[in-house]
């Protein structure tokens, strides 16, 4: 019925029902697929999928929405997000307490000191790709900026031009990380 994605967007905007169910037909399955494998339900993957088309939907509604994409691509990747952020929020959530006397002191100081070791050495590559990756790295993964802020605070002239140089740093910085970079730690 639909031979490209601009067609089903053109269909989307004219409220095609047609357009609606060739997207659920097409990207529905894995989605379904993901969520299963990564702990969910049918139920949970309905749920997820479903917000995810309406993020979807009311973006591609809009004339001057831009589709950087394949549509397929898109909408997996806005409901893979928000399975993550469910499964972070739900983690975040789990009554940790239960399982606190199974940890003893020796444990915690271990766990201490493997991580001060991942971040002394994170920081050292962070520091030997200098500025602005280093920036822009620490913008993006610790502070949780999104594209557009960064854009905004390293003066980029747009998110797409902040999403190139992230890909560029981080091409970079798998350079100078060692490849048994887990074992020394």
């Amino acid at each position: 019925m639909y031979s490209n994605d601009q067609e089903v967007l053109k269909g989307l905007r004219s409220n095609r029902q047609d357009a609606l169910k060739h997207v659920y037909k097409t990207v529905y399955p894995s989605v379904l697929s993901y969520i299963r494998n990564n702990s969910g339900s049918e139920d949970e993957a309905r749920d997820i999928f479903q917000e995810a088309m309406i993020v979807f939907y009311q973006k591609a509604s809009k004339e001057d929405f831009q589709l950087s994409a394949a549509i397929k691509t898109f909408v997996f990747a806005v409901a893979k997000n928000f399975w993550l952020k469910k499964l972070r929020d739900t983690k975040k959530h789990t009554d940790i307490g239960q399982y606190e006397h199974l940890l003893t002191q020796k444990e915690d100081k271990e766990l201490e000191e493997q991580q001060i070791k991942i971040k002394t050495f994170l920081v050292n590559y962070l520091n030997e790709l200098g500025d602005p990756c280093r920036k822009l790295l620490v913008l993006y993964y610790y502070h949780k900026k999104s594209m557009e802020e960064i854009s905004e605070i390293m003066n980029y002239s747009n998110s797409n031009s902040a999403k190139n140089q992230k890909y560029k740093c981080l091409k970079r910085l798998k350079k100078i990380v060692p490849g048994d970079f887990l074992t020394k730690l």
